[in-house]
């Protein structure tokens, strides 16, 4: 017997489809610039007359970068244990227990099936026997809470925004997003924008082309594997309206049980549609360095093993699984792949960061920026 998504108990507030970050752009020229009247095309239309040039999308305002070193010389401090952060699931969302499968609209690059790593220009790609994503149409919870991330920067105040590149991340909070700390914007720039589209699809999100926003404020760690993770505080609170994920510390206990998801976006199959992988086991976890939160707490942080396939851009994509309490738990934070060598030789895996350093992270976030 096939079992039907569970349907929402309330209709969505389509007014919260807009964004205030849809609504901002900045003139480059005179303030008094900007004049509207009846459009000259159609009389029950409007059109924008005398408009200077104008710089769309918000710069970022502050940023927190914890370096290798900045790291291992601040560990001083008792550590904290910390397991969980909860979810929120909107009563207006569809359960994605099974999400609806759709048919690629972009060609994917061709992929060695034989656990190897197979590079293409700056991009990669990792398929452990036959690859089992599909495309999927984002219009369910989790998977509308995951997100299409894209990074610029700008070189001066005066240059136009520099596209620096892309991958994934998932809403933990109403306004937080978690991704990967390499994902940060990189370095020499005079500012920088990190664009956010929840439930990306064929061009924008599904609920329309106006909702979509910008990062604030984030701390990123990129230290080791384990702890290679970015989180963002956002200019609006679309975690209201797409829900959120919680977080939890892997248990090892958990080893070789094939009930992890992940979704993401993935440049040679997910650049316009997002993918989705289910029935993913953990193979293995090796401890990651110590992590330092902005509050001053210590935690462990942990390399998570598994044979989930992956692609570029798929970086920062969630680890995750419905549990017996009703909740929704991310374990993990996409990394990439990563080779473990051992006596006899060497075994490829894709890694994702997690451990208690997750759920921690999330709820520093949380508490200092508003849930």
């Amino acid at each position: 017997m096939e079992y039907e998504n569970p349907l929402p108990t309330k209709e969505p507030d389509r007014n919260l489809f807009i964004t205030d970050s849809a609504k901002n752009f900045r003139l480059t020229g005179k303030k008094d610039s900007a004049k509207i009247s009846v459009s000259k095309l159609n009389r029950e239309f409007y059109q924008l007359d005398q408009i200077s040039p104008f710089d769309w999308g918000i710069p970022g305002k502050s940023e927190e970068i914890i370096t290798v070193e900045k790291l291992r010389a601040t560990i001083k401090t008792k550590k904290i244990k910390v397991t969980e952060a909860e979810a929120f699931v909107p009563e207006t969302h569809i359960l994605g227990l099974h999400p609806k499968v759709v048919f690629p609209n972009t060609k994917s690059v061709k992929r060695n099936r034989l656990n190897r790593l197979v590079t293409k220009s700056a991009n990669h790609v990792t398929i452990f026997g036959n690859d089992d994503r599909v495309n999927i149409y984002p219009n369910t919870y989790p998977e509308c809470c995951v997100c299409r991330v894209e990074v610029y920067t700008k070189l001066t105040s005066a240059s136009s925004w520099n596209y620096q590149g892309r991958g994934t991340g998932f809403m933990v909070g109403r306004k937080i997003l978690m991704t990967s700390g390499h994902m940060r914007p990189q370095k020499p720039y005079a500012s920088w924008m990190i664009k956010v589209i929840p439930a990306y699809y064929d061009g924008r999100s599904i609920y329309g082309n106006s909702f979509y926003t910008y990062g604030e404020s984030y701390v990123a760690y990129q230290s080791d594997v384990g702890n290679d993770m970015m989180v963002v505080k956002l200019y609006d609170n679309i975690g209201d309206t797409t829900g959120y994920f919680g977080a939890k510390s892997y248990n090892d206990d958990w080893e070789d049980m094939n009930v992890w998801t992940m979704t993401g976006y993935p440049y040679d199959k997910g650049e316009n549609r997002p993918t989705y992988q289910s029935s993913i086991s953990v193979v293995d976890d090796d401890d990651g360095d110590d992590v330092k939160l902005p509050d001053g707490n210590s935690v462990d942080s942990t390399q998570i093993e598994s044979y989930a396939d992956e692609a570029s851009g798929a970086s920062g994509s969630p680890l995750y699984s419905w549990f017996t309490n009703g909740q929704m738990y991310a374990i993990g934070v996409h990394h990439g792949n990563e080779t473990d060598w051992e006596l006899f030789g060497s075994d490829l895996h894709s890694v994702a960061s997690g451990g208690d350093m997750l759920p921690a992270l999330v709820i520093w976030a949380r508490n200092n920026w508003g849930n």
